[in-house]
């Protein structure tokens, strides 16, 4: 989880939200109550101005049906707020499953220099990226565009032989993300 904390500040450094404009006022104004709404943390200078956060958007049924805990959410914003993401990760057999939704593309994950072993990827003809993390061989991620930025799906080694049998984080990643891709942010 650090790691991938780590990772989103890294990724968002240096980022800015523009104030100037009307409409991110008006998205502002959204996002500021559906944080208060959810009793998430709202912060004036976060670029991410979206009323969506994983933690409240994809439904206890959605993910209970696909293997994860939904009693065990951790919220990013529960301990260091992440200027940029919303994060939301549950509990599997062994493994995490964390959802992210950030204001960054394709095009900066492509160049950031964490980030390896890009493979392209289709999901309930969504087309992705899947990928790694350089410093965490035991995760695999699955990356989609979206009308705010991108959708992270990942997972993650918690307890070492654990898994389920014959799984992979990569398989796990694709099928958590083809079972929750109705619940995830659109292009």
């Amino acid at each position: 989880m650090a790691i991938a904390l780590t990772a989103a500040l890294m990724l968002t450094a240096g980022c800015v939200s523009d104030t100037d404009d009307p409409a991110a006022s008006l998205e502002a104004e959204e996002a500021r109550e559906y944080s208060e709404r959810h009793g998430f943390p709202y912060y004036e200078n976060d670029p991410y101005q979206e009323p969506y956060h994983p933690c409240i958007e994809i439904p206890d049924d959605a993910l209970i049906a696909t293997g994860v805990d939904p009693e065990t959410a951790f919220a990013d914003t529960s301990e260091v707020p992440s200027p940029g993401w919303r994060i939301c990760s549950w509990d599997g057999t062994g493994y995490a499953l964390s959802v992210y939704t950030m204001v960054r593309t394709l095009d900066e994950l492509y160049t950031h220099p964490m980030y390896h072993q890009f493979r392209d990827v289709t999901i309930n003809g969504r087309e992705g990226v899947e990928f790694h993390v350089i410093r965490d061989p035991e995760a695999c991620t699955i990356a989609f565009p979206a009308a705010m930025g991108m959708t992270f799906v990942r997972t993650s080694l918690v307890l070492a032989n654990r898994m389920p049998p014959g799984s992979t984080f990569c398989a796990l990643a694709a099928q958590h993300a083809a079972d929750l891709d109705p619940h995830l942010p659109q292009l």
